[in-house]
């Protein structure tokens, strides 16, 4: 996305970038408001996965919680968008954030505000059919009408967001380019541009007012009803408990609603910027925190839940010291079940695996040799690159050769101390893998995105040090995956269904109910995994819309790179979310993603970036002439 270029900008240079104020421009007040802040944002992220955790239990899987799920996916999102920059701001000397970059947190914070809108409205709806019309409740809110209602909310506020975001960024910016905000927002964006904003103001407010009053209105329908239906009931513990459960939601809506409606509806008021500040505050910051307390303190079914589930916690220990003495046979080792074929298929499956390894260890060893090797390769991406297929050739080698021994042997047992120990090394390697690509992804983007400071930012230490901190980071992962598992008592049976040992299934076979440790690793894997992704997507979104931007002679190749490395992203991460953002149920398709992420996976990136690399192919093909040349040299 370009500034746009009109004549009333022909004598005025149109800004690439936007220095944010922040909260307060004090030096002494910065390093209070970062911990404040940091503060705040921990307790948001923590409070909204812990209610995203509990409502998956399987007797909260109604509607209503359905619902809150969503709320809280929103809030940490919402607050994820505004915070994280606001903390670097609060440390840092520069303020700036790219025109790019300004739109997509604009477009992010008003889909994401508009979404929540609309979600809230749907609660209300909710709320309406369970107290008015009981008896019907599960045949007019089943599933298939709850995902409707949130896909329909979603595809209400991308409209809404793209449409606002792209009013507002047609709009010349001349300067100043400084925003007296803490984000990219309607009104400072408005107040800065450099042309007359009278018909955009007016657009802004009838489409505020469509995604604030409409829903609102049917809230206060809902409500409206519903309380009527309240006094109808005859029982005063019903009725206090009926009330209880909407008064929480109403909280919500009321906190919500003003703050957005004070903001957006008069975009260029009186008021003080510092009220709006506070204003904007309060729906990107502190209702995030907020919901999780207010849903929880004020829902009964929740907060018993919560307080089992601390409980069940602090039991942990207790329990795994005190089962083990009533089991008669705990398990000392376990038995893989792989692919339970003819042996015929057997033998075509370890051709076919000992084959993908080969090529496997031999793509990745001369990605590793020709970037150590090749002086034209020594930038920080080929650095990064040689690491991640470092990771491919050591991941391989843990579960590839335990795969194919166990196609060609009877005995498939493993002891468990060394089942423990495979598992800590896969999660290990895997961990940091994934934060390899999330530290590459973060390559690209200052490469494409400030190709002027690319050198100075991503120095040499710089570069080792985000390798140690992805490798630390899959230590933490994997250490706290198995600190989960050893507590637990094993007494079988004991198959494991699976060509390797592996969480989901290890876990099936402890003797007590491991609802709890289920879900502490799906926030620890697969939660990690989502939310990495996410960011992913986002980071490329950004790297995408610079590079189309761009009118020199690189832009294919910036394009080319990365392309390869959002295929690499996605053939990880999508089988990866799969086997470990659930709670551990078997599937059918589990051994197929497993193999596709443990096996397949490392022998398809060499293949991805050498295809999609014009300097990596020509630096391989150096390599190879120099291998050949200097044997034939030998010879003579």
């Amino acid at each position: 996305m370009k500034p746009t270029e009109g004549p009333e900008t022909e004598n005025h240079t149109l800004l690439t970038e936007f220095v944010l104020y922040g909260l307060s421009n004090h030096p002494e007040l910065q390093h209070l408001l970062f911990f404040i802040f940091c503060l705040i944002y921990t307790i948001t992220i923590t409070g909204n996965l812990l209610i995203f955790m509990i409502t998956i239990h399987p007797t909260l899987h109604i509607p209503m919680y359905f619902f809150l799920r969503v709320l809280s996916f929103l809030d940490i999102s919402t607050a994820s968008i505004v915070v994280p920059k606001m903390l670097v701001n609060f440390l840092s000397q520069d303020r700036s954030i790219s025109y790019t970059g300004c739109a997509t947190q604009l477009y992010c914070v008003i889909f994401l505000a508009a979404t929540e809108c609309y979600i809230l409205a749907a609660m209300a709806y909710d709320r309406y059919v369970a107290i008015c019309n009981p008896l019907r409740y599960p045949i007019i809110m089943n599933s298939r009408v709850c995902l409707f209602l949130v896909l329909l909310s979603c595809c209400s506020g991308n409209i809404v967001s793209v449409v606002q975001t792209a009013w507002v960024f047609t709009l010349p910016f001349c300067g100043p380019k400084h925003i007296n905000y803490f984000f990219c927002d309607i009104p400072p964006l408005i107040m800065i541009s450099c042309t007359d904003t009278s018909l955009y103001e007016k657009q802004i407010i009838i489409a505020t007012a469509l995604v604030i009053f409409t829903p609102f209105f049917l809230i206060l329908v809902s409500y409206a009803c519903i309380i009527s239906s309240i006094l109808k009931i005859s029982s005063v513990e019903g009725r206090k408990k009926t009330f209880s459960t909407c008064s929480s939601h109403l909280t919500v809506v009321t906190l919500y609603y003003a703050s957005g409606t004070l903001i957006y509806l008069r975009p260029k008021s009186s008021n003080s910027q510092d009220t709006k500040k506070v204003l904007a505050l309060i729906y990107t910051t502190i209702i995030p925190t907020l919901n999780p307390l207010i849903y929880s303190l004020r829902n009964k079914e929740v907060k018993g839940l919560l307080i089992k589930t601390i409980a069940e916690l602090s039991k942990i220990q207790t329990s795994s010291e005190m089962e083990p003495q009533n089991i008669t046979n705990p398990v000392t080792e376990f038995v893989l079940l792989g692919f339970n074929h003819s042996p015929r298929i057997q033998q075509f499956l370890f051709t076919v695996f000992f084959i993908v390894y080969l090529l496997t260890c031999l793509g990745n060893i001369t990605i590793v040799t020709t970037a150590i090797t090749d002086y034209h390769l020594h930038t920080p991406m080929y650095f990064f690159l040689a690491n991640l297929a470092f990771t491919d050739i050591t991941e391989s080698s843990v579960n590839t050769p335990i795969l194919l021994s166990g196609l060609l042997s009877q005995n498939k047992t493993v002891p468990f101390k060394e089942c423990i120990f495979h598992m800590f090394l896969f999660h290990f390697i895997g961990g940091a893998h994934i934060f390899l690509l999330a530290v590459m992804a973060a390559d690209r983007y200052v490469a494409i995105c400030k190709p002027l400071q690319y050198l100075t930012i991503m120095k040499h230490e710089v570069c080792v040090g985000l390798v140690a901190g992805s490798w630390v980071g899959g230590f933490i992962h994997s250490a706290t995956q198995i600190a989960l598992l050893l507590p637990l008592p094993y007494c079988g049976p004991n198959t494991l269904d699976n060509f390797h040992c592996d969480v989901p299934q290890v876990l099936k076979v402890a003797c007590i109910d491991t609802y709890l440790t289920e879900l502490l690793m799906v926030s620890n894997g697969g939660l990690l995994l989502i939310i990495i992704f996410g960011l992913l997507v986002i980071s490329y979104a950004v790297i995408l819309i610079k590079i189309r931007s761009q009118v020199t002679e690189g832009k294919y190749k910036a394009l080319s790179t990365c392309i390869a490395q959002i295929t690499a992203i996605s053939i990880t991460f999508i089988p990866g979310i799969f086997i470990y953002a659930r709670p551990f149920k078997t599937f059918e398709l589990d051994k197929v993603a497993s193999i596709f992420f443990t096996v397949l996976v490392p022998m398809l990136n060499p293949m991805v970036y050498t295809l999609r690399n014009t300097e990596m192919k020509k630096a391989i093909r150096r390599f190879v002439s120099r291998v050949l040349f200097s044997g034939e040299k030998g010879i003579d």
